[in-house]
This record gives structure tokens, C-alpha cells and sequence, in this order.
């Protein structure tokens, strides 16, 4: 070949492992392998389901970058319709005018007691048990759930005592431990310890009190990594209701 050949040989070779290359991540890409999922939730991932499924979803595809986005579900909700974020899940009911949604896991509400309080010492605790306390909640999601849910059960005769704090759940565990009252939290929370705090479940009855989890998703994200995302979750929570 000429020189001119040898050249132009060169640049085409060079052009053919770059297309080969591109055409493999896409592929990757395209199974959901690789890419990029954003996450919103406003509870904690100190222990619970959100944070197996999501030490599952990283083991299962290492190379996809998941985000995780904490707010208000107003927020959540505003974000996932603006394509901030692949999918929301938050407590309550399915509400049917946000988007697709299905069912997952319900989880425990515990209270959170000074470690010298005489409640620390039952294994588990009643409604009936928690009236007179008073009662530290955070402003912020999901105070506003755990507050009707108090109200719900603890007021009957009574108004509970309840002090709002625009405060993150952590700090208001933190005043618990320095005696300052009791917290109603989900479940999710008691994987983190604080100085002078226990967790105890409370109970209705012989029942324990549960909140509902439901994820929302816009039915016209084609992104892999999520598709690959929304089906774990229908492997891991087969019971999980789909609402359209």
C-alpha cells in the first residue's frame, strides 16, 4: 500500500474498535447493567427493606450509580413528575392520582424511649401505655403520618402532649436520649443508636401497629437501570398490589 494507504487503513481500523466499543456499552446499558438510577425517599436507610433492596439491586449491577434523593413527599412527588428522579416511595396508601404505583412492605412503628424510663423495661409496649408521655416529633416527613397515627390512637379522652421541632429525626432521637420525652418513629430508624435511647414495638391489642410503603414510578421511563430496579422489587415484594 501506499503510504496514503497505510494511513487511511490506520484511521479505519481506529473507527471500527471505537464503534465496536460503543456498541458494547450500549448493549450493557440496554440490559440495565450499567446507567444511572435516582431513588427518592424520606424515612431512613439505617436498616429495613429500602436499604436491603438497595444492598441487593448494587450487588446484582455494581456499575449502575444509584442516587439517592431525601425530602418531603411533596418534593418526591414534584421531582418524580419533573423526571428528577426514576421513582418515589413513601408511606401511606396508594394514591391513585400521582402514577403507576405498587404495594411493598409494611414495617413497624416503635417508640423511642430514655434508656432510664420505666417504659424501657417492658419488651413491648401499648397504646394505652404511652398516655400522659410527652411526645418530640420532627417537622419534616413522615412527622405528619406518625402524627395522625398518635392522634388515632393515644387521644381518645385525651390530647397528647406534642412538641414539633423543625429539627432532622436524628436530633430529636438525641433529645429523647437527654430525657427530654419519647418519639414515635418507622422502623427503618432503629438501626442507627443514640446515647441513652431504646426502641420498643407498640402494640394494639396483640397486633403491631403498621404503615404501608407504596412506590411510584412514571409509566413512560424506559430508563434500563430502572426497569431492572422496578423488577426487583416485583421479585422481592411478589404480594405487592400494581395500580395503574
Amino acid at each position: 500500500m501506499t503510504c496514503a494507504g497505510v494511513e487511511f487503513v490506520g484511521t479505519i481500523r481506529r473507527v471500527l474498535q471505537e464503534i465496536d466499543i460503543a456498541i458494547s456499552v450500549a448493549g450493557v446499558a440496554g440490559l440495565g447493567a450499567t446507567g444511572r438510577i435516582t431513588v427518592g425517599w424520606y424515612a431512613s436507610l439505617s436498616s429495613g427493606e429500602l436499604r436491603a433492596t438497595l444492598v441487593d439491586y448494587i450487588g446484582r449491577y455494581p456499575a449502575v450509580m444509584v442516587r439517592v434523593v431525601e425530602g418531603p413527599r411533596t418534593r418526591l412527588i414534584a421531582s418524580l413528575k419533573s423526571k428528577e428522579i426514576d421513582i418515589a416511595i413513601v408511606a401511606g396508601k396508594i394514591d391513585r392520582t400521582i402514577g403507576d404505583a405498587m404495594s411493598l412492605w409494611s414495617e413497624r412503628i416503635m417508640v423511642a424511649v430514655p434508656q432510664e424510663h420505666p417504659l424501657a423495661a417492658h419488651s413491648r409496649i401499648h397504646w394505652q401505655d404511652l398516655k400522659g408521655e410527652r411526645f418530640l416529633l420532627t417537622s419534616r416527613d413522615p412527622a405528619p403520618e406518625i402524627h395522625d397515627i398518635l392522634i388515632a390512637h393515644v387521644a381518645a379522652g385525651d390530647k397528647p402532649t406534642i412538641l414539633s421541632h423543625d429539627v432532622s429525626r436524628e436530633n430529636v432521637l438525641s433529645m429523647v436520649g437527654a430525657g427530654q420525652g419519647i418519639s414515635l418513629l418507622h422502623e427503618c430508624g432503629t438501626g442507627a443508636k443514640y446515647p441513652g435511647v431504646v426502641y420498643r414495638e407498640i402494640y394494639r391489642d396483640d397486633e403491631p401497629t403498621l404503615v404501608s410503603n407504596v412506590a411510584y414510578w412514571r409509566i413512560a421511563n424506559d430508563n434500563p437501570a430502572f426497569r431492572r430496579f422496578l423488577s426487583l422489587l416485583r421479585e422481592r415484594y411478589p404480594g405487592g398490589i400494581r395500580v395503574p
